[in-house]
């Protein structure tokens, strides 16, 4: 096991803060997607977020009539913008302490 996957008295309450970060950042660029018009298009690609669906892109490219190397170019965008903002809420003023927060809150 990887020293940085052991167990810590910390693990559970930064993992569910994590989760909070990762949920938190999926609404946003899901409104991002809706505000600019391409919602569907974000209903179809979020499933690509975190693995690789490549028996799926044909499938989804002919529900967007679009060809699958455009949903594949697609869902690398989709990937490259939510990694950069998970950095930016990660890195934002204050997430440390908010993290410090919750685990108070979590232990008590």
């Amino acid at each position: 096991m990887d020293p940085a996957d052991q167990p810590t008295p910390e693990f559970p309450s930064d993992r569910r803060w994590a989760q909070m970060i990762l949920s938190r950042v999926q609404q946003r660029l899901q409104a991002e997607y809706a505000a600019a018009g391409k919602e569907v298009l974000f209903t179809e690609l979020k499933g690509f977020l975190f693995e690789k669906q490549e028996a799926r892109l044909a499938e989804v490219a002919a529900r967007l009539g679009v060809s699958a190397s455009a949903v594949s170019v697609a869902t690398h965008r989709l990937r490259r913008h939510y990694a950069q903002m998970v950095r930016e809420e990660v890195q934002r003023p204050g997430a440390k302490l908010a993290l410090r927060c919750f685990r108070w809150n979590t232990e008590s």
